[in-house]
């Protein structure tokens, strides 16, 4: 604003001020007059004001309640990440209790209508009990009491392949595998001598393969189809990895200790080229947590210290940058999971918003989705997000009437009942 519009933008106030002070002069004095003329009158004005104000109650309510959902999203989203994890780790029986209270009576979408819908929430895993039918009360008086049914406590990275959903269970030190076809759960990462520490991410082979990210162990640990340990990759004294992805024979490794993006042979662990470097500028890194990897190569970094995504190119030159602080959609304040459709869409986690913002190729934001809360559909500090083509005829029969899957995000949550929530891209009608 020019120096002149300020003084010209006083000079209206200061006059309006005085109108208003004349006015309210000229009219004090008119009311005196008439009270001390008609003094009768008073009563019967006193309640007409009243009146007046008890009609302009309801008004004002409204106001501030539609003020309330915007103010505490600012707070929401500027509150310290400790606070999110307190309020997200809050007894498993008063969740589900909030979860019950709050359960939609139909189908839930993204956006809401009146436009039209592209994501719709399906479903949610947290447990055996949400892939194992339940026992019949005459099979539970022959075979006795149910199984203890096993939970998980703290998810964190996800992967699926061939109808397996893997989740990384850091809580526990271990990987969940919900089998959707055999409909089981099955543990495994722990061993004398191969026992996971603090696994946060996880990414599986064409073979089965699981490669994941241990921070505890500095390593990436590398398990068989069958769970079994098979072998350890990189040096835990120069790298601190905290995601993976694949693509061919490589295998991209998120170095949270030394800020860059490590490329290595994913059979025998050789370092073949590393990306970015510590700071805040172009191409640089400052705490990065998540990446991922199209087709092409091109590699998007989820910059949680900058607040930003950042990329670049399948030679590791710096492309282009996303985002930057703030509260406000396309704006980010602590970004986690990070994924690329097949249309070059990026899905980006903020845990702080506990929503995922969805972009186009060019960076342009097009919708979020999720919502704070132990509500279906609902995130409490997510951690990842996945897409996944190839298991969504699994999912076919959670999907709305008049509508179809055309590919399948899924997004973990470390605390709350919804572990893992599984959403639906929809085709367009």
């Amino acid at each position: 604003m020019t120096k002149e519009k300020q003084v010209l933008g006083a000079e209206r106030q200061e006059r309006a001020g005085r109108y208003v002070w004349a006015t309210r002069s000229r009219r004090s004095c008119l009311v005196t007059a008439l009270c001390v003329i008609l003094f009768g009158l008073s009563t019967v004005l006193s309640v007409a004001r009243a009146a007046e104000e008890k009609a302009a109650t309801p008004e004002k309510a409204t106001e501030e309640k539609a003020a309330t959902p915007e103010k505490a999203a600012e707070v929401k989203a500027a509150k310290p990440e400790k606070a999110s994890e307190e309020k997200a780790a809050k007894p498993e029986k008063t969740a589900k209790k909030d979860k019950e209270k709050a359960a939609p009576s139909g189908p839930i979408f993204y956006p809401q209508a009146p436009e039209q819908p592209r994501i719709q929430f399906l479903r949610t895993f947290s447990s055996a009990k949400d892939i194992k039918a339940k026992a019949s009360g005459f099979k539970k008086f022959i075979v006795g009491e149910e199984e203890k049914d096993e939970s998980i406590t703290k998810a964190y990275g996800i992967a699926v392949k061939n109808g397996t959903i893997y989740v990384c269970d850091s809580g526990q030190n271990r990987i969940a595998a919900f089998d959707l076809k055999a409909k089981t759960l099955e543990y495994f990462g722990k061993g004398a001598s191969s026992s996971l520490k603090k696994p946060i991410n996880i990414a599986v082979d064409s073979e089965g393969f699981s490669y994941v990210a241990d921070k505890g162990l500095n390593c990436v640990m590398v398990y068989d189809s069958n769970g079994q340990y098979a072998r350890a990759l990189g040096d835990s004294k120069k790298m601190g990895p905290t995601d993976v992805a694949l693509l061919e024979d490589q295998l991209y490794v998120c170095d949270l200790d030394n800020a860059q993006v490590v490329i290595m042979d994913k059979k025998t662990g050789q370092e073949q080229r590393r990306i970015g470097s510590k700071g805040s500028g172009d191409g640089q890194l400052f705490q990065p947590t998540n990446i991922a990897v199209d087709g092409d190569g091109n590699v998007f970094v989820s910059d949680t210290g900058n607040s930003r995504v950042v990329r670049f190119d399948s030679r590791g030159n710096f492309v282009k940058k996303v985002g930057e602080i703030g509260i406000t959609p396309g704006r980010f304040v602590r970004t986690k999971g990070i994924a690329v459709d097949r249309a070059r869409r990026r899905y980006v986690v903020d845990a702080a918003f506990e929503n995922v913002q969805l972009f186009d190729p060019e960076g342009n934001l097009l919708l979020f989705f999720g919502e704070p809360g132990n509500v279906p559909g609902g995130l409490n500090l997510p951690a990842k997000v996945i897409v996944d083509y190839d298991n969504v005829d699994l999912f076919k029969s959670n999907v709305a009437p008049g509508h179809a899957l055309e590919y399948l995000i899924l997004v973990s949550s470390n605390f709350g009942v919804n572990k893992v929530n599984v959403y639906g891209f929809l085709k367009e009608k």
